[in-house]
């Protein structure tokens, strides 16, 4: 696979190995794919989340929904999603 990269992110990549971050101009774009891959699992997991809360949400209130329930409600989502980083932290080590 060919790549074509913008003269910015050509001039990112070289610098990166001229500074011996990495040896190979590939090394750089694996340790780029890899962010996305971590990035995209939690955008995942997040969604996850979310629907997941709100599947719950409609579940448990069929009625109007009160400021406090979306702040418990937030709250929630925000929790799960900070465990769900810190495994992923832990795991990464």
């Amino acid at each position: 696979m060919d790549v074509v990269l913008t003269p910015e992110q050509d001039r990112l990549v070289s610098e990166a190995v001229a500074s011996g971050r990495f040896r190979h101009r590939e090394d750089v774009v694996r340790e780029a794919l890899a962010l996305w891959e971590n990035q995209e699992r939690q955008r995942l997991a997040f969604r996850a989340s979310l629907d997941e809360a709100e599947a719950s949400a409609r579940d448990a209130n069929a009625g109007a929904v009160t400021d406090m329930a979306m702040a418990d409600l937030a709250e929630a989502v925000k929790r799960r999603g900070r465990e769900r980083l810190a495994v992923e932290a832990r795991r990464r080590g």
